[in-house]
């Protein structure tokens, strides 16, 4: 038994150490939610702004975006579009908000060239804007 001490001991400071270095975050739910509506109407903000610098700003020719920004910004806004709800949904589960998950496969994202316009006169002119 003697012998048994110094491994018995040993091992409980081993496993002390292994159990102590294991990170625990625990969050308040309210503090969870609030930060989740926070990110979706940032990102809904950003939808908007982004859809709208489409609008103002960038021109189309044959289906494609004519500049390499524009056909960036589209990139992030079909993406923003087509997952965020699926992303908040997937937050809101994990966080114990909800009971049920989104569906298994996520949305698909559209092509960017979706939000380009067919024709020059399908894009928007606001005062001051460029066509």
């Amino acid at each position: 038994m003697k012998n048994k001490i110094p491994m018995i001991i040993c091992s409980l400071v081993v496993a002390l150490l292994v159990v102590a270095c294991v990170k625990h975050v625990v969050r308040e739910q309210s503090v969870y939610k609030a930060e989740i509506d926070f990110f979706s109407a940032a990102t809904g903000e950003a939808v908007e702004k982004g859809e709208a610098m489409l609008a103002e700003f960038c021109k189309c020719e044959d289906g494609q975006w004519s500049d390499l920004a524009c056909a960036e910004m589209a990139e992030t806004v079909v993406v923003l579009k087509a997952r965020m709800g699926y992303h908040t949904d997937f937050m809101l589960y994990l966080g114990g908000l909800t009971v049920t998950g989104p569906s298994e496969d996520p949305p698909e994202i559209p092509e960017a060239s979706s939000l380009c316009p067919v024709t020059p006169e399908a894009i928007p002119i606001r005062d001051g804007g460029v066509k």
